[in-house]
């Protein structure tokens, strides 16, 4: 609503008001604008389709977590409909936020504007504290309450995100934890809350380890792009393979996810994962070796990735060695365990 009570030039007259105060500026809306050119941002130049391309990790980073929900998947009465309803109407109400409220965002504030607060380094130069829309809105409102509940709400909001990020962990730690895959220690609750404590307390802890390498060694965590963006790409790989892999769970899927795409190529679940290992491989290459999305260089970055995933590999491979073994002791076939749990 802020956005749709004003108009372009009353944004800048009210913008460059309030930033006289703090700098003694009476123009910092087009110094801005200026020491993003002399910088070499060119912002006049209209944005050409191979530079959207490479912004595409920042859009999926936006999008990152409309599948959330699959985590208290187990906790819902009927997963099977109230998931992917969850799912699309995530990602309908994300694209219409991003579409109708940043669409309007930009033409009140303006394309070079946004672009240049997007340098952290001008920032600091003009005495702007942040570049987010909020902190940009908070210029055109004058009630001091309102002010204060969108504080407020941007306050709860970066304490929920880590809960979330810390509860997706732990939820993951006890899936492995029954799978054989950790340490059953991880298991252990407390008696009274029925509380994970022991996989809280892991979680917490390689948290604070995660943090403190990053700050000695500088590596950038929007590298979590890539990780992300590597666990999709292997989903889209199994939708390719899942019918000839497990043809009994592709046969329960509904006909439209079983039809051939376009009356002749594969089935549409088929083709869709296609699509999608094309733009997450998109993904990951522009994440890693674009300095601008990488926050760092491309090697630093493939070194983390690496590192992640083959220490993964290599401790997945030691545990279902052991599991391996104790099948053998105990003349119990897993695998043949495993095929007779309900797809559901």
């Amino acid at each position: 609503m802020t956005f749709n009570n004003t108009t372009h030039e009353n944004f800048i007259e009210i913008f460059n008001t309030a930033m006289q105060k703090q700098n003694n500026n009476p123009n910092t809306y087009q110094t801005l604008i200026s020491l993003a050119n002399e910088n070499g941002m060119i912002l006049s130049q209209k944005t050409s389709f191979s530079e959207s391309l490479r912004a595409m990790p920042i859009g999926f980073l936006c999008f990152l977590g409309f599948t959330y929900s699959v985590y208290i998947g187990g906790e819902v009465e009927n997963p099977a409909k109230s998931q992917i309803r969850g799912i699309l109407f995530a990602l309908l109400l994300g694209v219409l936020t991003f579409v109708l409220c940043m669409n309007q965002y930009i033409n009140i504030v303006g394309q070079e504007f946004n672009a240049a607060i997007g340098n952290p380094l001008l920032l600091e130069k003009v005495g702007l504290h942040s570049n987010s829309m909020n902190y940009i809105a908070s210029f055109l409102i004058t009630n001091k309450w309102l002010l204060l509940f969108m504080q407020l709400g941007i306050l709860i909001w970066f304490l929920i995100v880590p809960y979330i990020m810390l509860q997706v962990c732990i939820r993951n730690l006890i899936a492995w934890t029954t799978d054989g895959l950790m340490p059953n220690i991880f298991l252990k609750r407390l008696p009274k809350t029925n509380s994970p404590w022991v996989a809280s307390l892991i979680v917490v802890l390689t948290g604070a380890l995660a943090l403190t390498l990053i700050h000695f060694t500088g590596l950038s965590l929007v590298g979590a792009i890539a990780l992300a963006a590597i666990a999709y790409l292997l989903t889209s790989v199994g939708a390719m393979i899942l019918p000839t892999s497990n043809p009994n769970v592709f046969s329960k899927l509904p006909r439209s996810a079983k039809s051939k795409f376009l009356g002749f190529l594969e089935s549409n679940f088929q083709v869709i994962g296609f699509l999608c290992v094309l733009g997450f491989l998109w993904i990951i290459y522009a994440s890693i070796w674009y300095p601008e999305i990488s926050g760092g260089t491309p090697i630093r970055a493939l070194i983390m990735v690496i590192s992640i995933y083959v220490g993964g590999l290599l401790f997945y491979q030691w545990r279902k060695n052991k599991l391996k073994q104790k099948e053998i002791n105990s003349n119990v076939n897993i695998e043949q365990l495993f095929k007779e749990i309900p797809e559901d």
